[in-house]
């Protein structure tokens, strides 16, 4: 019964969201006849396809039973967008993960973009990662439909953003983190952002110096600022988030 209540308070009717811009690059296209998780589709041919650039909220933060009703819901939606429908990828080639899953930006070709369907309704996370098709600030920008508008899991208290003092329990889990930069530091092979004086309890964000590259912000120019990040809390010293992706992080106003 609780499930259904869920359900029915994000909504199943998801508008179109940011259409798709094709990329040029020739795709074949897919049919969908399942429903493996919120956010990826089994096809006819036995493939399957994880969205690229999202992911369900974890339990640690709103609770077992809301987890559970937030897969849900994600994926009746999914299904109802997706399964019978043709579909592409919005880019080729599209890349392979070690299990063998097909990566993708997926839109169906009338142009409604699978990410930012879901996006919008709250019902799933952006998540930046390499490798990927390169449109998180419009992934970004439906997302934040949904916060505006207090939709699905923004609805839930637990899955806030919350600020770096407040973290707890978080290791291993998926947050999104605010905070101000105090100081950044190169260390042995790695940069640090630091969120406090001290770095062995304090929150901090780390990443590998040969990432850097022109889609970086200076990163000397965040200190003072107050930022969002967002990943896999992990403890080393204090908790850490490990940048492999410039959208992790976002400026706040």
């Amino acid at each position: 019964m609780r499930a259904a209540v869920w359900l029915m308070a994000v909504g199943l009717a998801v508008p179109l969201g940011a259409l798709a811009q094709t990329s040029g690059a020739e795709r074949s296209a897919w049919t969908a006849r399942a429903v493996t998780s919120g956010t990826s589709l089994r096809l006819e041919d036995g493939r399957e396809v994880r969205l690229v650039g999202v992911r369900l909220p974890e339990a640690a933060a709103g609770g077992e039973l809301r987890a559970a009703q937030a897969a849900a819901a994600a994926e009746a939606a999914l299904a109802r967008l997706a399964l019978d429908r043709p579909l592409r990828p919005l880019a080729a080639p599209v890349p392979v993960d070690r299990h063998g899953r097909l990566l993708g930006q997926i839109e169906r070709t009338d142009g409604l973009w699978l990410q930012a369907a879901l996006l919008e309704q709250g019902l799933v996370l952006l998540a930046p990662e390499p490798g990927a098709p390169d449109r998180h600030a419009l992934m970004r920008a439906s997302e934040q439909v949904a916060r505006a508008g207090g939709r699905g899991l923004w609805a839930v208290p637990g899955w806030q953003p919350v600020a770096t003092a407040e973290l707890g329990g978080a290791t291993g889990r998926f947050r999104i983190v605010h905070g101000r930069i105090e100081r950044v530091a190169s260390v042995g092979r790695f940069v640090y952002l630091n969120f406090g004086a001290d770095w062995r309890t304090d929150f901090t964000l780390r990443l590998a110096p040969d990432l850097l590259a022109a889609d970086w912000p200076d990163l000397d120019r965040l200190v003072g600022r107050e930022v969002e990040a967002r990943g896999v809390v992990q403890q080393s010293g204090g908790p850490l988030i490990e940048l492999a992706h410039p959208a992790q992080i976002e400026v706040l106003p």
